[in-house]
């Protein structure tokens, strides 16, 4: 829960909002997070995201790819955004 709440902090989303479907937008980019972040940084089962989340688990798999990607091209880590 924190990890959703520092996120979505960060961009200034409701967390209420994550259940909403959209493509190419900053809820897409935040639940991509959430599946990197989680994943990889927080040891986090991709079911429990997922059920969370309320995707599928291959998706989680493809949303962490796009979530990587997004660390990279903006230069955000997890540490650096807990640490604000």
């Amino acid at each position: 829960v924190k990890l959703v709440d520092t996120v979505c902090d960060y961009f200034d989303v409701k967390p209420t909002d994550l259940s909403r479907k959209g493509r190419q937008n900053t809820i897409s980019i935040v639940k991509s997070l959430i599946c990197y972040w989680g994943t990889q940084k927080l040891g986090i089962s991709s079911t429990e995201i997922a059920s969370y989340l309320g995707i599928s688990q291959p998706a989680i798999s493809k949303a962490g790819v796009r979530g990587a990607d997004y660390t990279h091209q903006h230069g955000i880590e997890w540490e650096a955004l807990v640490s604000c």
